[in-house]
């Protein structure tokens, strides 16, 4: 337990221009995370990285990340196959909400623990392979 963070802050890198980190902000992802690749969301921009922005045109409007409607309970790495499975995410605020937009966060591996002691019938049903993604949006 040495390693594991006392806080959601001991997990957050300060970065003051996205396009060109520093030395010391490219070092402090890869030991916060060891990050690799970028799974590209087919919602991305052109770098492989979501601007979450309010968009009033295009397919973006119907997704509430794109809007300003409040969004609910939910897990950001639910929805894609073992092998694009999201495992961080880079948040960059350009402009703050004028209100809301606080994020609460778990730790999947003590939710697992938890959810293990409780009910291990919903562990094994949870750990199918297709349980819990959902289909690549077609149109």
């Amino acid at each position: 337990m040495q390693d594991y963070p006392g806080s959601r802050g001991d997990l957050l890198v300060e970065i003051d221009d996205p396009r060109r980190l520093t030395d010391r902000e490219n070092a402090a992802l890869l030991q916060r995370f060891d990050l690799q690749d970028i799974n590209r969301s087919w919602l991305a921009d052109e770098t492989g990285l979501t601007s979450l922005t309010v968009r009033n045109e295009g397919v973006r409007q119907h997704y509430i990340p794109y809007t300003n409607r409040a969004i609910n309970w939910h897990a950001d790495g639910y929805c894609s196959a073992a092998n694009r499975q999201i495992h961080a995410l880079n948040l960059h605020v350009v402009q703050q909400a004028t209100n809301g937009g606080e994020n609460a966060v778990i730790d999947h591996e003590i939710a697992h623990i938890l959810l293990r002691e409780k009910s291990p019938a919903c562990v094994r049903a949870l750990m199918a392979p297709r349980a819990v993604t959902i289909p690549a949006h077609i149109d």
